[in-house]
């Protein structure tokens, strides 16, 4: 065993954390995946266990939970990445999702003159933001120059948290907030079908459809169910694709595309569509969550159409 992986395995249940402020407003918890930093022939052996050490400090911050190593290693074999696991802002957002991931933090450890370096970059998911660390090797202490760096990174993504993992919006609070916006108005009826497959299997009800319609009726619209009856008719159609799957995790991506006509304008519509992913144990699940998603975010577009 390497000198630097037994410094690692020695003192990951012993060392101290960086210091909390307990007085301080409740902090935001991130998923986080902390991938092996890239190394030099000057640092050979050096990267892996830097970011088990830096992984353990962040993890005992309370202000992290960590991608277990085996979820890392069989994501970073799946994509083809090498053992520095180092990523770009377009390829965290398809390996974080994978990992369940709502920030990676890639790395690298190198010498410039007599001294060892130790960079860390934060990169979210979501946003593609990415936030720089860095710290230097004293005296051969590995344990203060990952406290350190932990301490820097946990206290820019704290900082900057709106950015590294917005928070998802819920259903309720989707409905709630497009309330305001129906507040007042006289909402016309609406016709909606959306037929939709799975390109691997068959997976029954529309996800869409059901989407958009439990939305558009919990803010007052009425659905009808003929088309001849409604003021409009929202039509188009779906489908949902197996993407890829590391370990237990199936990833699915989907896509809709819909038409929505004003029965007292027949020959003029208006078009949009979407794209989206999601991930789960199960196929079927994955499959349907991506298609709700896509529902969601062309809801919130039907809605500002019907009212304008």
């Amino acid at each position: 065993m390497k000198p630097l992986f037994l410094l690692a395995t020695l003192l990951l249940p012993v060392f101290p954390c960086f210091a909390q402020d307990t007085n301080a407003p409740k902090p935001i918890v991130f998923s986080v995946g902390v991938l092996p930093f890239a190394e030099t022939a000057a640092t050979k052996d050096t990267g892996a266990a830097a970011a088990e050490l830096l992984s353990a400090q962040l993890g005992m911050s309370g202000r992290f939970v960590l991608v277990e190593r085996a979820s890392l290693d069989s994501v970073l074999s799946e994509q083809g990445l090498g053992i520095s696991g180092a990523v770009d802002s377009k390829s965290a957002s398809t390996l974080g999702k994978l990992m369940g991931a709502q920030i990676l933090i890639t790395g690298r450890v190198f010498k410039a003159g007599e001294t060892t370096y130790c960079i860390a970059k934060a990169i979210s998911v979501t946003t593609g933001r990415s936030l720089p660390a860095q710290t230097m090797l004293k005296g051969g202490n590995w344990l203060e120059a990952t406290k350190s760096l932990a301490k820097s990174l946990d206290t820019s993504i704290q900082k900057a948290a709106a950015d590294m993992a917005p928070q998802h919006e819920t259903h309720e609070q989707q409905v709630a907030r497009l309330k305001k916006l129906t507040a007042g108005k006289k909402l016309p009826s609406v016709y909606i079908s959306i037929p939709e497959k799975h390109l691997t299997r068959v997976i029954p009800d529309p996800a869409v459809e059901t989407e958009i319609g439990l939305i558009l009726q919990k803010l007052g619209f009425v659905i009808k169910t003929a088309s001849k009856d409604a003021d409009y008719t929202l039509t188009g159609e779906a489908f949902s694709e197996r993407a890829s799957q590391v370990g237990n995790l199936i990833s699915c991506r989907a896509r809709c595309e819909i038409i929505l006509k004003q029965q007292a304008a027949p020959d003029q519509k208006v078009v949009n569509r979407v794209t989206t992913g999601a991930v789960d144990t199960a196929e079927n699940t994955a499959a349907k969550t991506a298609l709700q998603h896509a529902g969601a975010q062309l809801a919130e577009w039907i809605v500002v159409e019907l009212i304008q």
